[in-house]
């Protein structure tokens, strides 16, 4: 899995599309040390929350979640109206960037403000997300590669980037 052999113990990730918390499930166990959780539906944060407190109760003290749209809204699952809009040139300066964000990916990486040393984007073609866009807004930054994702119903790629030396 892309999350377990792309983070190390001790990183700072963001997570852009909190969703129902499994992936931060697999960021924790795999080693982060604070997690940066960005969701725009408040109904997916109730769900992720749970998920949490499930599977890794000592370690939820480690994750903010933030109730947000990062980016411009594509295919938010649930209603945001409730939720902060924030600019990804806004986002904190960690050491991971996850994205799993239903095609807001390029408009995101598009106008990122910092870099991080590494992102694990899953790709949406249909939403306007394939992974030949997010390799051509990495590649001036990033050596990027590309994974297969079966783990879903739905088989898609995931772009994974390590920031050039």
């Amino acid at each position: 899995m892309a999350i377990h052999d792309n983070i190390s113990e001790g990183d700072t990730v963001d997570i852009i599309g909190f969703g129902r918390g499994v992936s931060t499930v697999h960021i924790l166990r795999a080693g982060a040390k604070k997690v940066n959780a960005y969701e725009a539906a408040s109904d997916m944060i109730t769900l992720g929350t749970d998920t949490l407190k499930r599977n890794v109760d000592s370690n939820t003290a480690k994750v903010e979640i933030k109730n947000a749209v990062v980016g411009e809204p594509v295919d938010v699952y649930g209603d945001y109206s409730d939720a902060d809009f924030i600019s990804p040139g806004e986002l904190s300066m960690s050491d991971v960037f996850v994205l799993d964000c239903e095609g807001a990916e390029t408009d995101i990486l598009s106008n990122l403000g910092t870099y991080p040393n590494t992102i694990i984007c899953e790709t949406h073609p249909t939403k306007g997300a394939p992974p030949e866009a997010i390799v051509d807004i990495l590649e001036d930054e990033y050596e990027t590669s590309i994974r297969e994702h079966k783990l879903s119903e739905h088989p898609t790629k995931i772009v994974v980037g390590h920031r050039k030396v």
